[in-house]
């Protein structure tokens, strides 16, 4: 998730084209429209989108279409999204907090984890192909397997088709010390 009111990280929010009806580059209240303006499958991702508080339309509720039932809103419960994103993206020379490593950098907010920080594999890698999907030319995935995995095709066929859309994939190294080779999509 985003705390997309930060000082230091609205300027450089991304907001869904598709949806911004008044196409002010500003979420206003009336983009909140419950219908899915862009046609992408995601009512009023207008930031992003909050995977891990939404379920998918289809009555069997596995994660394996489009994500148009729930919550859009990508708030960031716990601060990890934001401290990674203003790590990235901080606006530089604005005499607020720190400057990020690319601070004209778009941040679309996807939220993958709920507030308890336990999360399905699945609804990270949806979120990964919604970023590619609409338009993100490096994603970024600060989270690990726990415990190790090695080995996930459901990973492996994302990031190979994200891969083949052109976008970089970025992946943290892990906090626990652990060899790399354990981990997917560490390992590619």
């Amino acid at each position: 998730g985003l705390d997309y009111h930060h000082p230091d990280i609205a300027e450089n929010v991304w907001i869904n084209p598709g949806e911004d009806l008044a196409g002010n580059g500003q979420v206003d209240p009336e983009d909140w429209n419950g219908i899915d303006d862009d046609g992408n499958g995601f009512i009023d991702d207008l930031r992003g989108f909050d995977f891990a508080n939404s379920v998918d339309g289809d009555a069997d509720g596995f994660y394996d279409g489009p994500m148009d039932v729930g919550d859009p809103d990508p708030f960031d419960d716990r601060g990890h999204g934001t401290h990674v994103a203003g790590t990235i993206a901080a606006v530089a020379n604005n005499g607020i907090g720190i400057a990020g490593v690319a601070p004209g950098a778009r941040i679309m907010a996807l939220k993958g984890f709920p507030a308890e920080g336990e999360g399905f594999d699945s609804v990270l890698w949806r979120a990964v192909l919604y970023a590619a999907e609409n338009g993100a030319q490096v994603i970024n995935n600060s989270w690990s397997c726990s415990p190790l995995c090695p080995i996930n095709p459901l990973a492996e066929e994302i990031v190979r088709t994200v891969h083949a859309m052109g976008v970089i994939i970025v992946t943290s190294a892990g906090n626990r010390q652990t060899d790399v080779v354990s981990n997917i999509p560490e390992n590619m």
